[in-house]
């Protein structure tokens, strides 16, 4: 097909079945699931009234598209709220790549959305393929992406072993780690449908939280679970903490009704102590495609003892073959709690190319703003230490 007929346009409802089967490409073949994240994603986001994709489309089929988001996002001291894209899906069908086809959705994509009322698009999820076509169209890196890693199966013997001894060769771990991670993802692929894999990761947390409380008080503070978000706990911890002029999602009662509803996903939550020493945790797991890793996808506290506690209450409770969280933006002496409660603390790298690494934020600012006191200035968005990073801000979590 000649590439000069593909036509750039805004996605219309008309296009929503082709859309959702060309997600398949990347969400996997399962099209009620595919349809399912599509509604929340696009459909049902609180900010948007509709959804924001730009397609390559030639008589009538569509080949390729970008979807954006819109979040809300917070910055000093009171803080001030402003509205801003957050780049999600983007797939090509695989007949059709290599025609420049995500290069000219960007283009027509940044000549309408420079001209809207969203000062900036974030992504947190960017990866092999966006990360360097997207650098091409203004946007920049915040700072590598930094996670901090909690492995069972590594933990002694032969492995964690030849894991010491590969850590002290330059150069040398990157490798080993992207190796054991595909490793382990193919273990994951041939265990679907294995009578002996259980249903949730979640298994030994909720047999430990069954009671009709929900609270275990054999722990240094009281810890109480909840397999859906109790929006009057978390925000009141998050109303008493002390302001916080960093950059960050505002996680409010919108935002925490909707955004644990992806059906992608699994949660678990976790409140510890009480007044003045309480704080929360979310856990996420992977429902399509199933996932052995869980990761610490949120959490807010008032003292590192309450950090501590829900640490060793996921490490120890949960039993999780693998574990993860993003420290990028993590304070030195959450940091070194991490470690002190067995994780290991590494720049992620992109999928089969060890020697880079996948951006925490990748930014393209879109409209000038001169409002005084603004917050957001340049400077301001473009210094990582001015951020306060979940992963729970990205649409892949």
């Amino acid at each position: 097909m000649n590439p000069e007929n593909w036509q750039i346009i805004r996605y219309t409802p008309e296009y929503k079945e082709q859309v959702i089967q060309l997600q398949t490409h990347l969400w996997g073949p399962d099209l009620a699931a595919n349809t399912a994240y599509f509604d929340w994603k696009y459909e049902q986001n609180p900010y948007q009234e509709s959804p924001i994709m730009y397609l390559a489309v030639c008589d009538d089929m569509v080949a390729a598209f970008a979807g954006y988001s819109t979040s809300r996002w917070q910055a000093g001291d009171p803080p001030q709220i402003i509205d801003c894209l957050t780049g999600t899906d983007a797939i090509t069908h695989p007949d059709y790549r290599r025609q420049s086809l995500f290069s000219r959705i960007n283009e027509r994509a940044l000549e309408d959305l420079t001209q809207g009322p969203h000062p900036f698009i974030f992504t947190l999820s960017a990866g092999i393929i966006t990360t360097p076509a997207s650098h091409r169209f203004g946007w920049y890196d915040l700072a590598p992406n930094e996670i901090g890693m909690y492995v069972t199966n590594t933990r002694s013997g032969a492995t964690g072993n030849l894991r010491q001894l590969v850590k002290k060769v330059p150069g040398i771990y990157p490798i080993y780690r992207f190796v054991r991670r595909m490793l382990s993802r193919q273990q994951e692929n041939e265990q679907q449908g294995c009578a002996h894999v259980p249903e949730t990761q979640f298994h030994f947390l909720d047999a430990m939280y069954s009671d009709n409380s929900g609270i275990r008080r054999e722990a240094v503070l009281p810890i109480q679970m909840t397999r859906t978000p109790d929006i009057d706990k978390i925000t009141t911890i998050l109303a008493r903490k002390t302001p916080n002029p960093k950059i960050r999602q505002v996680r409010d009662t919108t935002f925490l009704q909707w955004r644990y509803r992806n059906p992608k996903a699994g949660y678990r939550f976790l409140y510890a102590g009480n007044w003045g020493n309480a704080g929360y945790m979310v856990l996420r797991e992977s429902v399509y495609p199933k996932r052995t890793e869980v990761q610490i996808v949120d959490w807010e506290v008032e003292t590192l003892e309450c950090f501590r506690n829900l640490i060793r209450c996921v490490v120890r409770e949960g039993r999780f073959p693998a574990l993860s969280i993003w420290t990028t933006t993590m304070s030195k002496a959450e940091k070194q709690i991490l470690r002190d409660e067995g994780f290991t603390i590494e720049i992620e790298h992109l999928e089969g190319k060890p020697d880079s690494y996948r951006p925490v934020v990748m930014v393209r600012k879109l409209i000038e703003k001169h409002t005084p006191g603004w917050a957001f200035t340049d400077e301001f968005v473009a210094d990582s230490h001015n951020w306060d990073i979940r992963s729970i801000y990205s649409d892949g979590y």
